[in-house]
């Protein structure tokens, strides 16, 4: 008696196969992809505020679709008028630079996001998470082989 082997199903009768290949046609969530934004405004009018957060302050940069840099990168304390000095300069920014959409994006790290996150959302931005599997490509060191700390 011969037996075939059939790819394993899920409660809903979909194979896991084609459940995968789904899942894998995007990494952004499924509202996420932003190309139809940026032809809307154009890529010099489409800016990306990232944020590094860490426990007590958080390091910023916003630049361009582009690449131009808009706002250097600079630290923000998290404590509540820091923030909204913080969040009046990136839209002082936005308005002197013409950009017409925007998203904020930050490293989700634990709960120290958090404040920053609430900040931004609570004056109007579009806030994405980022996880750190996605940056950890950035953040290795140029030279792995070459020590700079001085003793």
């Amino acid at each position: 008696m011969a037996t075939t082997s059939s790819p394993s199903r899920s409660p809903k009768g979909k194979s896991k196969s084609s459940r995968k290949t789904k899942l894998r046609q995007s990494l952004q969530k499924p509202n996420g992809v932003i190309g139809p934004r940026v032809k809307k405004v154009g890529a010099e009018h489409f800016a990306i505020l990232c944020i590094d957060p860490a426990k007590m302050r958080s390091e910023t940069m916003m630049a361009d679709y582009l690449g131009n840099i808009l706002m250097q990168p600079s630290t923000v304390e998290h404590l509540a008028a820091t923030l909204q000095n913080h969040v009046q300069l990136v839209k002082d920014t936005l308005v002197k630079n013409a950009i017409y959409d925007s998203i904020v994006t930050i490293e989700r790290t634990g709960n120290y996001h958090l404040p920053i996150h609430e900040a931004f959302t609570q004056a109007g931005f579009e806030v994405r998470l980022v996880h750190p599997f996605a940056t950890k490509p950035y953040r290795l060191p140029a030279d792995a082989g070459n020590n700079t700390v001085v003793s």
